[in-house]
């Protein structure tokens, strides 16, 4: 991380940008304001007038760890020649790198803050945007015949169980997993759904 030069315009991405930075290699707790304004070249109480505490700088680096992870879920879609199965294994063993790569990061998104009901708001809105690309992918699925005509709510809910509780599981093992591996547990995973 660089130093930068304060510009008005700027502070609040840049702050989100550095502490996202921050977060991803130390963890949330070693994340200050001052610090954080330090890096951007503003004093701690310009960085105030922009973010009312450390939560709020947190649940906006959580949030991008949410558009981050979308995006890279949403990647699949944009093949249309892939099978709705095929973009499914993609969406969910994107999810799952992003969660295993991102540690930190993926900690926070589901972590808790001190502003109550914080991912009951924000962030959860985020989460259930995150869930509609694996509902609109299993309808898709549906509609080709390639997975069951069961409740669609159902089935993403089973995959993200799923993709969440393996990363949880991965927070603290010895054992990594390759991309290969990821994938045949996912494409086990989905066999359930055909």
């Amino acid at each position: 991380m660089q130093d930068k030069k304060y510009h008005k315009g700027h502070v609040k991405s840049d702050a989100i940008n550095i502490a996202f930075e921050i977060v991803g290699h130390e963890g949330g707790a070693k994340l200050t304001m001052r610090h954080l304004a330090d890096i951007i070249g503003i004093s701690h109480t310009a960085l105030y007038r922009h973010y009312k505490n450390k939560d709020a700088v947190l649940v906006k680096v959580a949030a991008k760890g949410f558009k981050q992870v979308m995006l890279q879920m949403a990647e699949g879609l944009k093949q249309h020649e892939l099978s709705a199965s095929k973009q499914l294994s993609e969406a969910a063993i994107a999810y799952i790198i992003f969660g295993l790569k991102h540690r930190q990061i993926y900690q926070l998104m589901y972590g808790k803050f001190g502003v109550k009901d914080i991912f009951a708001n924000e962030l959860g809105d985020l989460s259930q945007k995150m869930n509609e690309i694996l509902k609109l992918i299993i309808q898709k699925g549906q509609a080709e015949g390639d997975f069951k005509p069961n409740d669609v709510d159902f089935l993403a809910l089973s995959l993200w169980s799923f993709m969440h509780g393996f990363i949880e599981l991965q927070q603290n093992a010895k054992k990594t997993y390759a991309r290969d591996d990821i994938e045949k547990m996912v494409c086990l995973i989905l066999s359930g759904f055909r």
